[in-house]
């Protein structure tokens, strides 16, 4: 299970680095929090630990560089959030968090390549 969170997170560092997205980050995590919403109809987080999550996740869209990530480091990145869900949300079971990072992961990467190429005219 583990290993499939990293490989779909991978997915969105991947096409983070892909193409000089920094200027896009805005619309990837408005992209990314809209499916978090999707999400949450099934896992049923409160607002509050809903906001919690979206934090966790858009402050490390933010901060993620725009280089090529080792297997390491993109584990190192997974790990740090799920502590960061953890710290912020503790009432949640980290199963949970986990299924909703891994259910997220496949549509980050749908995010990040919807905002390279821009809007629809």
């Amino acid at each position: 299970m583990k290993s499939s969170i990293v490989f779909i997170l991978s997915l969105l560092l991947i096409a983070v680095t892909a193409g000089g997205l920094d200027d896009k980050k805005p619309q990837i995590i408005a992209c990314i929090n809209k499916q978090l919403v999707e999400e949450n109809k099934e896992f049923k987080l409160s607002e509050d630990n809903l906001k919690k999550l979206m934090e966790v996740v858009d402050d490390e869209i933010k901060k993620i560089p725009l280089t090529k990530k080792s297997k390491e480091e993109k584990q190192k990145i997974m790990k740090e959030m799920e502590n960061a869900a953890k710290s912020k949300m503790p009432d949640v079971p980290t199963e949970t968090v986990k299924k909703i990072l891994t259910s997220l992961g496949a549509h980050a990467k749908k995010c990040a390549m919807k905002s390279m190429k821009g809007p629809k005219s």
